[in-house]
């Protein structure tokens, strides 16, 4: 059967837009490049840079998804839209017709795949891979509805056994829990007891640093994991907990331009220091619910931020000490101790700091973060 001119160029169209979108994925995710809109911590970065964007720990998902499509647009290409063609064989022409629904089953199949990962596993959404995903169903429909006269078992049968082999060896090769790890040959600055809160003893034998963004939803789940840890250790373990702004608003080690989705973080971050330094009581309390009460997806706005801070202290001692000098110092301190620990284009948080190793973990576990943090910081 000869495909006609409108089905080809249609979905030839979207594929071509596909390729593009995994190609910019795989870009970001071979070079930490910053995407538009997707900058370090945001929801994306944290999919694109987590386990579940790689395959066998060090395959970037979207190479896979650029080469399914790269292949669909090249069968595309070889169809004929002249009724009166004869140069291309029944061979080719079911060759062609069985691959196009065999790729179609598996972008089906793995945008319903990676859906459940950023609503469950994740809790965090992709711009990108979901505006992906909608255009790959997109081709796959008007795949399916091309063909609809003809069988289907075959590329069904072909597509989900390709796609459930991704999923499975996706499962079975998760990588180790941590995103990035470095050391530093200079010493780096150590935050005290008196410039940001500690949770544990301060005198403990071992402090490790904890930089996070109050926007960033996996720092708000690290953050429950820390009590827990510090138990583990019989005392002997403690956090710096240092909020800091992933926004090129304050942060000079975060490049300007395009969309800022952590542009209230600068605020936030300085609501949090002001009870630090003024009413340090009430800090923990007020970090807690700045953090979203330990609710990964909750993000709050400024507003909503700035009202509770405010009925915490009080409007009058709260504008007095937004104002206090220790505030900038710290920031300029902790954003220098993030722009020193960043590397080969990695600016992923949380971060755990100590003396001059680093880590970014990306696990959902107390225990296996502290198994992390024992084997890699502190041993």
């Amino acid at each position: 059967m000869k495909t006609n001119r409108r089905f080809k160029f249609a979905t030839l169209g979207l594929v071509l837009v596909c390729i593009g979108l995994t190609l910019y994925m795989l870009i970001h995710s071979m070079t930490g490049a910053n995407m538009v809109g997707c900058g370090h911590g945001s929801s994306c970065d944290s999919l694109l840079s987590s386990p579940w964007g790689y395959v066998m720990g060090m395959i970037p998902v979207s190479l896979l998804a650029l080469t399914t499509y790269a292949m669909m647009a090249i069968f595309l290409l070889f169809l004929s839209v002249n009724p009166m063609d004869e140069t291309t064989s029944p061979q080719m022409e079911k060759l062609t017709r069985v691959a196009l629904l065999t790729f179609s089953v598996c972008i089906v199949a793995c945008a319903l795949w990676f859906a459940y990962v950023q609503l469950v596993e994740l809790k965090a959404f992709c711009k990108y891979c979901m505006l992906t995903h909608l255009l790959g169903c997109v081709v796959a429909v008007l795949c399916f509805h091309h063909y609809r006269h003809t069988k289907m078992w075959l590329p069904l049968l072909l597509g989900l056994v390709g796609s459930v082999s991704f999923v499975v060896v996706q499962l079975l090769t998760m990588p180790v829990i941590v995103y990035d790890t470095g050391r530093t040959e200079a010493p780096l600055p150590e935050m005290t007891a008196e410039e940001a809160y500690t949770v544990g003893r301060a005198d403990a034998t071992h402090v490790v640093t904890l930089l996070y963004d109050f926007q960033c939803g996996h720092c708000r789940r690290i953050h429950t994991f820390l009590d827990d840890m510090v138990e583990r250790s019989g005392g002997e373990l403690a956090f710096r907990v240092c909020p800091i702004s992933l926004s090129s608003a304050c942060n000079p080690y975060i490049p300007s331009g395009g969309i800022d989705p952590f542009e209230g973080s600068c605020t936030m971050a300085q609501l949090a220091m002001a009870v630090w330094y003024h009413s340090p009581e009430h800090y923990s309390d007020v970090e807690f619910w700045l953090l979203g009460s330990g609710e990964k997806g909750r993000t709050l706005s400024v507003e909503e931020a700035r009202t509770y801070v405010e009925q915490v202290m009080g409007a009058e001692k709260l504008a007095e000490a937004l104002a206090d000098p220790r505030i900038a110092a710290y920031l300029r301190k902790a954003h220098e101790l993030f722009g020193r620990t960043s590397a080969n284009g990695k600016g992923g948080i949380p971060r755990l700091i100590y003396k001059q190793r680093w880590i970014v973990p990306e696990t959902e576990s107390a225990s296996e973060l502290y198994e992390v943090v024992s084997d890699m910081l502190i041993r």
